[in-house]
């Protein structure tokens, strides 16, 4: 599982249109920290990728609709999204396959 988790993959984080989105996104793991460039490829361990894909952030909506006797409902519908939407450039079959059970993951 350690060799694994440091194989190095290559990964570009997606520019944001959000004005106040930090450029260099940090994630630290085990104490360690790497920093990102959005909108470029870099070559990272295994385990940024993981604390990256398992990010996420889940908002709730407030919807206010009818029932079938006229009374207002209330509905909070939620989306959950990565903090930091990324794409893996180069990976392993294995890899590929890890990714997409983790990205799969509930929030």
């Amino acid at each position: 599982d350690m060799a694994f988790a440091n194989e190095m993959v290559k990964v570009r984080i997606h520019s944001s249109t959000d004005k106040l989105a930090h450029p260099f996104p940090e994630v630290s793991v085990n104490g360690r920290v790497q920093r990102f460039v959005r909108g470029e490829e870099q070559i990272v361990r295994r385990c940024y990728v993981e604390k990256l894909a398992r990010m996420k952030l889940t908002t709730f909506a407030n919807l206010k609709t009818k029932d079938v006797d006229g009374e207002d409902v209330y509905r909070y519908p939620s989306t959950t999204g990565l903090v930091y939407d990324f794409t893996v450039i180069e990976d392993t079959a294995k890899g590929t396959q890890w990714l997409k059970g983790v990205l799969a993951e509930p929030g």
